[in-house]
């Protein structure tokens, strides 16, 4: 009887270590929710964490809330989001997924552009949300606006001084 009360005692003491360690464990970050993957890659390209570990990108990667993706010169990525829609990121561009939700309540996709171009294919968020849907730039006095009343919905967006040529 001694025996199995000093078992029950110490499986009492090992199942409240590990129901303590897993309350007190961090929850995952929401920066590292997985946002979509990358269709099309082609020259260098990379996404920086939010905790700025930098990684390359190629076809498959995924990509997250909190990523800052960025193309060199002649580069571009073509990023399918979980809502259907894609973004490509241009040549010499930095794009900051912001936020990102889908299949919840409180749908959204915030994209900030620090640089460059995007060429944007909506989803589901715009169609149903478009109040959700943004895409920011650093530059306050810079507005764009479309209509956002479909899923597949296209446009353009590019951060230029001199230099930017027509939109093809």
């Amino acid at each position: 009887m001694h025996i199995a009360l000093d078992t029950l005692r110490r499986r009492a003491v090992w199942t409240l270590v590990v129901f303590v360690c897993a309350h007190l464990a961090p929850a995952p970050s929401p920066a590292a929710q997985n946002v979509g993957s990358v269709a099309l890659a082609k020259g260098s390209a990379s996404a920086r964490a939010a905790d700025a570990a930098t990684r390359a990108l190629a076809k498959g990667a995924r990509v997250h809330v909190g990523d800052t993706i960025t193309t060199a010169a002649e580069s571009y990525v073509v990023i399918r989001f979980s809502d259907g829609g894609a973004v490509t990121v241009r040549p010499e561009s930095e794009v900051l997924i912001e936020q990102y939700a889908f299949g919840t309540d409180r749908d959204r996709f915030v994209l900030r552009l620090a640089r460059g171009g995007l060429r944007v294919m909506t989803g589901a968020i715009a169609a149903e949300h478009p109040e959700a849907y943004r895409i920011e730039t650093l530059e306050p006095k810079i507005r764009t606006q479309f209509s956002l009343g479909r899923p597949g919905a296209e446009f353009d967006v590019r951060l230029c001084d001199d230099e930017c040529e027509e939109f093809p």
